[in-house]
This record gives structure tokens, C-alpha cells and sequence, in this order.
């Protein structure tokens, strides 16, 4: 489900120059997800310039997520 959204985002024409798309294992990198305080799965983050400006901690239909990088961008 998580990968369908990515991949909606990633090919919507004004998202492709708005922003860029990570993922990131928390299992690896345990001490970014402490510093983000990340301690489950799908966890949305919108960070603009280093600073988190959005979050949600649940799978989230694409549309609303681009609702939220256009309102930030």
C-alpha cells in the first residue's frame, strides 16, 4: 500500500520537483529514528529545510499527502 502511494506521488507532474522521497529502515538506523521519534512503521514525515512541518502516523491516501507538500511548498 505504502509503495502504490510513493509511486502516485513520485509521477504526479507537480510533485517531481517538490520534493523527494526517502525511506528510511528504522531497524538500521536507530538513532535518527529516536532523534524523529519513530518507534513503529508507516510514519509520514514533510520536513522543509531540516525541520519537521508535518506527520502522521498512519497509512494516508496519496492525495492527502500532496494536499499537504503543496500547502508547504
Amino acid at each position: 500500500m505504502i509503495i502504490s502511494i510513493l509511486k502516485s506521488l513520485i509521477y504526479q507532474d507537480t510533485a517531481s520537483e517538490k520534493i523527494q522521497i526517502i525511506r528510511i529502515v528504522i531497524d538500521k538506523y536507530p538513532p535518527f529514528a529516536e532523534q524523529v521519534g519513530v518507534g513503529a512503521v508507516r510514519n509520514w514525515m514533510l520536513f522543509k529545510q531540516g525541520g519537521l512541518i508535518w506527520r502522521k502516523f498512519k497509512v494516508v491516501l496519496a492525495h492527502l499527502v500532496m494536499q499537504k507538500i503543496l500547502k508547504h511548498a
